[in-house]
């Protein structure tokens, strides 16, 4: 090593050192749970509804169930976009899509997990396409 370098710079190379075999490690499964106990007591400690926080951490498990890799946006989108219903009397999914209110509900629980965890999401990808849904108009009679 050079004799200029200061303790500084040294313990900036070791930094750089560690940054990168984190950025190089595959993801497991367990680390993914992790994520999402993290991102479920970062909801939880903002005061929202308990019931709000477990259909967000319900809708996200099943978007992984369905083949959906939580930290790629457009893998994510794709899973929404394609989303069929399940059937419960044959348990199998079925040929009918979800509804509009369940693709937002499901968009709207990864924008907030992503926002949580910084995971950038690309401008060409708009998860607020599913957040436009007719009104009910209910009769007075």
């Amino acid at each position: 090593m050079c004799e200029f370098l200061t303790e500084e710079s040294k313990n900036l190379t070791t930094v750089e050192t560690r940054t990168e075999r984190v950025a190089g490690a595959t993801i497991t499964d367990a680390d993914i749970k992790g994520m999402l106990v993290g991102y479920e007591a970062k909801m939880i400690l903002r005061g929202l509804n308990p019931k709000t926080v477990q259909r967000r951490i319900n809708l996200l498990q099943l978007l992984r169930k369905r083949g959906a890799d939580l930290l790629n946006p457009e893998s994510v989108f794709r899973v929404i976009d394609q989303a069929r219903k399940w059937g419960y009397k044959n348990r199998q999914l079925t040929d009918e899509p979800w509804s509009e209110g369940s693709k937002n509900n499901a968009a709207r629980s990864y924008v907030s997990f992503c926002r949580l965890l910084k995971i950038l999401i690309p401008e060409e990808m708009n998860f607020s396409k599913w957040g436009h849904q007719p009104q009910k108009i209910h009769g007075f009679l």
